[in-house]
């Protein structure tokens, strides 16, 4: 009977290892904060602003409430490619973003020209994926043009 069971046993652990590995405490946890760059619009209105939305590390990747959310232009969504952007509430940030950071491929380090007031070293801004990555209403979805956050954290090239 020991025999028999035997397998069932290695197999079953062997499809558990990688159920295990993901969710030890472990393996290496992203812990930077982000800032999203992104334009927000309504399904139905068609009413549009853009903002920057905060999140802190313990909450990242999952995108679910942000921490604050910085309005950059409450009437209309805007690029934010060649021009500086600042916020000053509820945070403090500043990031300038070239003109055509527009053609940089998704992931791409876009600009070192940034700060924010929660993080004193060096931050980076990249190109975000464009895709809707919250809703903070029915009926609207925000997409994430770019984001920023500490050089140090992420293998990012520099886009040129």
């Amino acid at each position: 009977m020991f025999y028999s069971t035997l397998p069932e046993v290695i197999l079953t652990t062997i499809l558990l290892i990688p159920t295990l590995t993901s969710a030890s405490p472990i393996q290496k946890r992203d812990t930077a904060e982000q800032y999203i760059f992104a334009n927000c619009i309504n399904n139905v209105t068609l009413a549009a602003y853009s903002a920057i939305f905060w999140y802190y590390p313990d909450f990242l990747p999952d995108y679910p409430e942000p921490q604050e959310t910085a309005y950059v232009n409450e009437l209309s969504a805007e690029p934010f490619e060649g021009q500086t952007t600042i916020v000053t509430s509820p945070f403090q940030l500043n990031a300038t973003i070239p003109a055509n950071a527009t053609n940089a491929v998704v992931g791409a380090l876009v600009s070192t020209e940034a700060s924010a007031s929660s993080y004193a070293g060096p931050m980076a801004v990249i190109k975000g994926s464009g895709l809707v990555f919250y809703s903070p209403a029915d009926n609207e979805n925000c997409y994430e043009e770019y984001w920023q956050r500490d050089v140090s954290s992420r293998d990012c090239f520099l886009w040129g």
